[in-house]
Order: C-alpha cells, then sequence, then structure tokens
C-alpha cells in the first residue's frame, strides 16, 4: 500500500460546522470552494476506521477538529489516538 502524498477528499462532521472556530470554517469552505483547481470531494462515514483507512489508501485530511463543544477536539482521549498511531505503524511496517 502506498500512501499518496496529496490526495483530493476530506472528511469532517459538518454536522458541528456552527461549534467549529473561524479558522475550521474557512479551510472546510476553501477544501469546498477553492479559488483556482477542483474542489475536495467530501467523504464522512463517522466511523473512524472506515474514514482513516479511505484517507490513507486514496490520500487527503480526515479531520476532528476542535470545537465549542469539545473544546481539545474528539480524538484527544489517549486510547483512540494511541490506538490509530498503533495501527498506522503497523500498516506502515508491513508494506515497507
Amino acid at each position: 500500500m502506498k500512501i499518496p502524498k496529496r490526495g483530493n477528499i476530506f472528511a469532517i462532521n459538518e454536522g458541528y460546522a456552527k461549534y467549529w472556530d473561524e479558522s475550521v470554517t474557512e479551510y472546510v469552505r476553501q477544501c469546498k470552494f477553492p479559488e483556482q483547481g477542483a474542489p475536495l470531494g467530501a467523504r464522512y462515514v463517522g466511523s473512524m476506521v472506515a474514514d482513516m483507512h479511505r484517507t490513507l489508501k486514496y490520500g487527503g485530511i480526515f479531520m476532528y477538529p476542535a470545537s465549542s463543544k469539545s473544546p481539545s477536539g474528539k480524538v484527544s482521549p489517549q486510547s483512540v489516538s494511541q490506538s490509530v498511531r498503533i495501527g498506522i505503524e503497523l500498516l506502515c511496517q508491513h508494506v515497507l
């Protein structure tokens, strides 16, 4: 498996857009309405495993940003971020 350096998709739960910081809102707006080039395709399943797999396979960005409801973001718990890190490390060791 080769992880693309650049992708053309982004994954974020836009249902929480009203709680995002202005910088996140602006970034997502630029993904959807770029001044140049094609917009990124929005993809969000809601399952971190599926969203991370697609992002690793096809390239892009997966976002769980901080918000006024979750100031540390949703992926901040040590157990979740640690599991994702270990999974990615194992995947990279297997394919490299």
